[in-house]
C-alpha cells in the first residue's frame, strides 16, 4: 500500500499516512500481533526460521534487504533477496521459510512485524537455520 499524502484544512500538504494492513485488502492475512523492530546500521536480524508463524512486514524507516533461500530447487544453499523501502508493498514470509533482514544503511531501519500466530515465551517457534548464505556484498560493509 503506497503512502497517502495528507492535507490540512486549507488544502496544504502536511504529511502522509502509510497504510500497513487492512482487512479490506488482505482479509485472510489477519495479524495476531503487531510490533516494531529496529535494525541497527550495518547489521542483520536473523536468519530466523519459524515453522508455525507467518511473518508480515512493512518497512517504515530506512531500507531493508529481505534475504531467503530460493525455493525452486535449482541450487541448494542459493539465496535471493530484495530491498524494501517505506511505502513498498507488505512482505509476507510464510511459515517454514528462513529469512534474514539486513540494514545496509547508515541509519537505523524500522520494520513493523505482524506475525500470526503471535510470539510468546511459551511457544517461541524458533528453529535453527543451517547452510545460511549472506549476500556476497554483505562482506564488503
Amino acid at each position: 500500500m503506497p503512502k497517502i499524502q495528507t492535507f490540512d484544512s486549507d488544502g496544504k500538504p502536511n504529511g502522509w499516512v502509510l497504510p500497513v494492513w487492512s482487512e479490506l485488502e488482505q482479509p485472510v492475512l489477519k495479524p495476531a500481533q503487531v510490533y516494531v523492530t529496529a535494525i541497527a546500521p550495518g547489521t542483520r536480524k536473523g536468519p530466523h526460521l519459524h515453522m508455525k508463524r507467518r511473518g508480515m512486514f512493512s518497512v517504515i524507516a530506512g531500507e531493508v534487504r529481505f534475504q531467503m533461500p530460493i525455493r525452486d530447487g535449482s541450487a541448494q544453499g542459493t539465496h535471493d533477496g530484495f530491498t524494501v523501502r517505506p511505502g513498498d508493498a507488505v512482505v509476507i514470509i510464510p511459515a517454514g521459510c528462513p529469512c534474514a533482514l539486513y540494514n545496509y544503511g547508515d541509519t537505523e531501519a524500522l520494520v513493523i512485524n505482524m506475525p500470526n500466530p503471535a510470539w510468546s515465551k511459551e511457544n517461541p517457534d524458533d528453529h535453527p537455520v543451517t547452510n545460511w548464505q549472506d549476500p556476497a556484498d554483505w562482506k564488503n560493509l
